[in-house]
């Protein structure tokens, strides 16, 4: 029964790596087309990304840093850091996007990146999140099409 569960759990993220939402992909890699640096901080177990390397969205990031891996877990601010440090940007230069969960937009602001909160499946399914997480962030993308909107209105502003 046991071995059964973990089997189940592992082709669940298997899955979720591999067969990625039809707009992600494209959308990343025109963000990344248009000059930005792309990285990903993950809270996962090592069963949760051992599919990494088989999934589109690794070719899509140019530094990708998981728990489980680096002894390191949102928030600490050591994680962010070392994402930063392997992209080769500063964290003011930093446009930080995630789902909320692991008081992620905390550390992301207290290092001084700006945070966004990516509403899209949180209100899909969880749109009390939505209004828990809001508050931590200066702005909310409801998909990556709309982080490159964003993206080139805050570059309009400062530039």
């Amino acid at each position: 029964r046991w071995a059964q569960i973990a089997a189940d759990r592992a082709a669940r993220f298997r899955r979720a790596l591999i067969e990625v939402e039809p707009d992600v992909v494209p959308g990343l890699q025109a963000l990344r087309a248009a000059g930005l640096r792309l990285g990903l901080l993950s809270d996962a177990d090592c069963d949760e990304v051992s599919a990494w390397p088989d999934s589109p969205l690794s070719r899509c990031f140019d530094a990708a840093l998981f728990s489980c891996h680096e002894g390191l877990r949102k928030p600490e601010l050591a994680f962010y850091r070392r994402l930063c440090g392997r992209l080769g940007v500063e964290p003011q230069e930093c446009l930080y996007v995630g789902d909320g969960r692991s008081d992620e937009h905390l550390g992301a602001r207290a290092l001084g990146m700006t945070p966004a909160l990516m509403t899209g499946h949180l209100g899909r399914f969880w749109p009390e999140r939505v209004a828990l997480f809001a508050p931590r962030c200066d702005y909310q993308v409801a998909s990556v099409a709309e982080v490159g909107e964003l993206v080139a209105k805050l570059n309009h502003s400062t530039g």
